[in-house]
């Protein structure tokens, strides 16, 4: 089988390729991380359609170094008319939104050089004629975002990564805002969301270790809606967790069920998460699995006495159960890779004049 980038097309449709070094969706857009490209062996061709315009976007780790910055600049996406470097399409006229004026028509190219250098970067590549969302560079960013200032009216709001992780905090809504949604995709590809803010859970955080991010507006009304958030980069994985709050813990790079990203950060970087409550709460949990040995993923519930209750999510499969717990800590015991993958949503305090917490994981090994 041929050799390419193992790179995702995203979109809600069927795989139509696999081999041993690539993935090949059908799709609107392509998501490239530093890895796909360094796995390059026969081609450098993205499997796009042909004669097709595509915006193109990139960001890299804000922890390079000149040195680093200076390979960035060799390397470089192109098609048979036009050039761009991931320096200079990292880079922004507009503060922290990327600039949305660098096209190019398919076949599309990325070249690197020979003498590889260990620095992240995620080249993001969309078809011009969709709808334009705000992409925030979250190596620009490092507080308050504002979509509304990008002068653009959409949806959504994008944020591309290169860093370890990403932190994304909704304090507060626009008056015509009834809830926002939060993909691992661009705006392009709706996929299942990992997170659902409401009112009734302002000032929730969660933390993503995804090279894309998506928020989406669901309106009460109709007319433009600003979309308010603070975003922190290469954040801890554990802390205190206010009641009414909510969060969620994915695995490094994870896409959906059976797929990741191709990110450097392995699960090894995320072993052990622990949200402390401050007092004993009550806790309902459901937990869904799949492909996962015993004692790979647990659930710990922390007492106020000091003693725990674990739960290992391989041997309760889909059950569910209730608990008070002070503290509720997830530990992974595989470290080297993206898998388990696993999806993991919490609710707490008074939400919807209830108290819970409802864990699901979604955990895959590709054999």
């Amino acid at each position: 089988a041929p050799s390419f980038f193992a790179m995702k097309l995203l979109i809600s449709c069927c795989l139509i390729l696999t081999t041993a070094n690539s993935k090949i969706f059908t799709g609107l857009s392509a998501v490239l991380t530093h890895k796909d490209i360094d796995a390059l062996i026969t081609s450098n061709k993205l499997d796009l359609p042909a004669n097709t315009k595509y915006r193109v976007y990139a960001v890299y780790a804000s922890s390079a170094t000149p040195t680093d910055e200076a390979y960035l600049k060799s390397v470089i996406v192109y098609s048979a008319k036009d050039q761009f470097t991931v320096a200079g399409l990292a880079n922004s006229s507009s503060g922290y939104f990327l600039d949305d004026d660098n096209v190019l028509t398919s076949p599309i190219y990325v070249d690197q050089p020979t003498a590889k250098r260990s620095v992240a970067f995620t080249i993001y590549i969309v078809k011009a004629d969709t709808n334009v969302a705000p992409i925030i560079s979250a190596q620009l960013v490092n507080g308050s975002v504002d979509c509304s200032l990008s002068n653009i009216t959409s949806d959504f709001c994008t944020i591309l990564s290169a860093e370890s992780n990403m932190q994304i905090k909704v304090s507060s809504f626009d008056p015509k805002v009834k809830a926002i949604s939060v993909m691992v995709t661009g705006s392009e590809s709706p996929s299942p969301e990992v997170m659902y803010i409401t009112d009734y859970n302002l000032g929730s955080s969660f933390v993503l270790p995804d090279p894309i991010a998506t928020l989406r507006v669901d309106r009460t009304h109709a007319g433009p809606a600003q979309i308010l958030f603070e975003l922190e980069r290469n954040v801890s994985w554990s802390g205190s967790f206010s009641s009414g709050h909510s969060t969620v813990f994915v695995s490094n790079g994870w896409l959906n069920e059976s797929d990741s990203y191709n990110v450097d950060y392995a699960n090894d970087k995320m072993r052990s998460r622990v949200y402390d409550f401050g007092k004993e709460t009550g806790i309902s949990f459901g937990i869904a699995i799949d492909g996962a040995d015993e004692g790979e993923v647990t659930l710990m519930c922390g007492k106020a006495d000091g003693k725990s209750t674990e739960y290992d999510c391989a041997s309760l499969k889909s059950k569910g159960g209730y608990d008070k717990c002070k503290s509720v800590s997830l530990y992974v015991a595989s470290g080297q890779s993206n898998e388990p993958r696993f999806r993991i949503k919490i609710d707490s305090g008074t939400f919807r004049a209830s108290i819970s917490v409802i864990i699901m994981f979604f955990i895959l090994y590709v054999f």
